[in-house]
């Protein structure tokens, strides 16, 4: 009996550092990501005349960009560009973290700052 509780502490254990290992990973992909979005919508060049302005397109498709060189995949539609005052950026997305027979979504949503 004491061998199946420890046989069962160990799978237990080994479930948590797999899901521990994944949602680690995709959180720091997501802050990755907040950063390069906080990097882009803060770019003075475009603001003061240096450089033209890029396109909502042109932002889009740089944003999926720089989440592709995080491991993560956008679709346009998953991207929002928003310009008031200033720009704002934003990814929607979900990560699934995979388990023996069970997988499950997290989402998460980078942003370059409040709307």
């Amino acid at each position: 009996m004491k061998k199946v509780g420890i046989a069962l502490a160990a799978a237990l254990a080994a479930l948590a550092m797999i899901a521990g290992i994944q949602l680690i990973s995709a959180a720091f992909s997501y802050f990755e990501l907040k950063d390069d979005l906080h990097d882009m919508s803060a770019s003075l060049g475009p603001r003061i005349g240096l450089a033209a302005a890029s396109s909502d397109q042109d932002l889009r498709n740089k944003v999926i960009e720089k989440a592709g060189e995080h491991g993560i995949e956008l679709d346009p539609d998953q991207v929002m560009v928003s310009r008031t005052d200033h720009l704002y950026l934003r990814a929607d997305y979900n990560v699934p973290l995979q388990f023996p027979g069970l997988s499950v979504l997290v989402h998460f949503s980078a942003a370059s700052g409040s709307e």
